[in-house]
């Protein structure tokens, strides 16, 4: 084999080892552990990601149906970088009954690695996340009843993330 062709057959397979290898925003928003929370949540003691099996059970049954979702990835604050929209809770608190145990939390990628921009805490368990329909400005739905008016909406004015009642 001569030299060039090798490097070529190299450089290619280096590529797609790259292609495989490389994990896109949405495949990340899996990757957070009880570590993550502990250094970025530590508000809340034993956080963890919720996910279908966390929400009430009366509302599980709606989740699929209504391609409920607990995280998202979406740029609220209009920088052009993607946030990663989280809903949490403390199993510590949630299992002594502590008021307002379930949390929604938005991290950013920086160059410098993740950064929070937002912490929210919630009285009661949401349901799914979705992307607010509002054209005027971004923002994030939080459900807390599938088919109800029972929801808020985080978005982005004047530099920073505000929280409005929506029910």
């Amino acid at each position: 084999m001569q030299p060039s062709r090798a490097i070529y057959l190299f450089v290619f397979v280096l590529l797609l080892l790259c292609l495989y290898c490389k994990k896109t925003p949405e495949q990340n928003l899996e990757q957070f552990n009880s570590e993550f929370f502990a250094k970025y949540v530590p508000e809340f003691p034993d956080a963890k990601l919720m996910t279908k099996a966390d929400i009430p059970e009366h509302h599980q049954e709606f989740f699929d149906e209504a391609e409920g979702k607990l995280q998202l990835l979406f740029d609220v604050n209009g920088n052009d970088i993607p946030e990663y929209i989280i809903c949490g809770f403390s199993n510590t608190m949630r299992r002594t009954g502590e008021k307002g145990p379930y949390f929604i939390a938005i991290f950013e990628q920086t160059e410098f690695g993740i950064k929070r921009l937002y912490l929210h805490k919630l009285l009661v368990p949401p349901v799914s996340l979705n992307i607010s329909k509002d054209t005027l400005r971004n923002g994030i739905l939080i459900l807390f009843s599938f088919y109800s008016d029972f929801a808020a909406e985080i978005y982005f004015e004047n530099n920073e993330y505000h929280v409005e009642k929506l029910f």
